[in-house]
């Protein structure tokens, strides 16, 4: 077969998909799921992913365990502290 039927047309991304070419920060941040295709940026997140397996087999050794708590209140937004309310 020699031919072919386009089923959805896509736009053109904003910044190109290669290795040198980053398009800034903010563009960058705001296409995040597009920046992750690109090889150096999927070479930092395997490095770090294997940096984490590799830290916690170690502390395992060393008998340390690893314990996930619950958040038990909800942060604010813009960053601001939170607080807990206490009764008094």
């Amino acid at each position: 077969m020699t031919e072919f039927n386009v089923l959805n047309e896509s736009k053109t991304p904003p910044f190109t998909i290669e290795d040198e070419t980053d398009g800034g920060d903010d563009l960058r941040m705001k296409y995040r799921y597009l920046d992750i295709r690109r090889t150096p940026v999927q070479n930092n997140i395997i490095f770090r992913s294997k940096l984490a397996i590799e830290t916690r087999k170690y502390l395992d050794s060393k008998g340390f365990i690893e314990v996930e708590t619950p958040f038990l209140i909800k942060s604010t937004p813009e960053g601001a502290r939170d607080f807990v309310g206490q009764a008094d």
